[in-house]
């Protein structure tokens, strides 16, 4: 939809060009069938002058309230009737212009009763091209509003799906500072992880970061993690450079690593390892992440906190349907695998 200034600009320019196109219509017609009209030229030009005139006239009309509130039937039956009017109005104040003598280019022969009607079809093509504007313009207004409307319904769930996401990182790394808490310089360590990962958290939201962005901060994630866990953790990642350097929604590898968490395994004694590699492959980011345990269906009052439908969910909102989360089970081990196409995305 264009700016009040920009559209009364657009109508005056598109206004001009109509009549100058019907001018030069008209004079192609009186050649073509070799009018006898005296001054056919300056007959032509003032009718062009005379036309808009009017049909600015018309326009005012047309733009009351009272005309906007009537039903279309009886709108167009209106504008019929407008245009019939000034054109019988027109021809009248020409008439009185030859009997007070004055000199009207052209003479009688520009306003008999062909030439009358000839007016009236022009007047309703002007008023059916000003109305058809209108109705596009209108048209795109409302795709507009509805697109508008989609977004910010997008834009609402996508902060409902990371607020999900975020306390729950916040409380795993909390637990974690506690379980060191007898021994100091891990506790240093842990809390000055905890407080650089932190602060990745509460950067500002961008819809793509660098992948690289988020691995770097969730070095200092497992840093917490690895106290909490001590020698029962093994972390391995492997990404490559055309990897790192894709931009891709923040947050989609947190609920990999926080769903291997969910799903490590019963044994206590035995580690909880986790490989993570991400690598372009086929016009698409590939990250897979592999980590030891087995799934469990989350109970009803735990499908919110769930991770991995959350992600499906948004990476689908962002990135359309082409992107995807698969996750499956074998033998001992769980592969979860983020495909995100790059022609949705882009490199830094």
């Amino acid at each position: 939809m264009l700016a009040a200034g920009n559209r009364e600009a657009l109508f005056w320019i598109l206004h001009a060009t109509f009549w100058v196109v019907i001018g030069i219509v008209g004079f192609l017609m009186t050649r073509a069938l070799q009018s006898t009209v005296p001054e056919v030229g300056s007959a032509l030009f003032a009718r062009m002058a005379s036309g808009f005139v009017l049909t600015a006239g018309l326009r005012y009309v047309y733009r009351q309230s009272w005309w906007r509130l009537r039903g279309d039937w009886m709108k167009w039956t209106m504008m019929a009737g407008c245009c019939l009017a000034v054109g019988f109005a027109e021809a009248v104040v020409l008439q009185a212009m030859m009997v007070a003598g004055l000199a009207i280019p052209g003479g009688s022969e520009t306003f008999g009763l062909k030439l009358i009607l000839v007016r009236f079809f022009v007047l309703v093509i002007w008023s059916t091209l000003y109305f058809a504007f209108h109705l596009m313009e209108n048209a795109h207004a409302m795709e507009l509003r509805v697109t508008r409307a989609e977004l910010a319904a997008r834009e609402n769930e996508l902060r409902h799906l990371q607020a999900q996401m975020n306390p729950h990182f916040v409380f795993n790394s909390l637990n974690a500072v506690m379980a060191s808490r007898n021994d100091p310089e891990a506790v240093r360590e842990v809390t000055a992880s905890l407080a650089e990962y932190l602060r990745f958290l509460l950067q500002e939201t961008r819809p793509f970061k660098p992948l690289s962005r988020e691995l770097d901060a969730l070095e200092k994630f497992l840093v917490v993690q690895t106290s909490h866990f001590n020698k029962n953790l093994v972390c391995r990642v492997q990404c490559d450079s055309a990897a790192r350097a894709v931009m891709v929604p923040p947050m989609i590898i947190q609920p990999l690593i926080e769903n291997a968490f969910q799903h490590r395994p019963e044994n206590q004694d035995l580690p909880l390892q986790i490989w993570l590699t991400a690598r372009v492959k086929g016009g698409f980011l590939d990250a897979t992440l592999s980590s030891t345990g087995q799934l469990v269906q989350p109970s009803k009052s735990d499908e919110a906190s769930n991770g991995i439908p959350s992600l499906r969910q948004r990476l689908k909102l962002l990135l359309g349907k082409e992107a995807r989360v698969d996750q499956l089970e074998d033998s001992g081990w769980i592969r979860v695998t983020i495909l995100i196409p790059l022609d949705r995305t882009s490199r830094s």
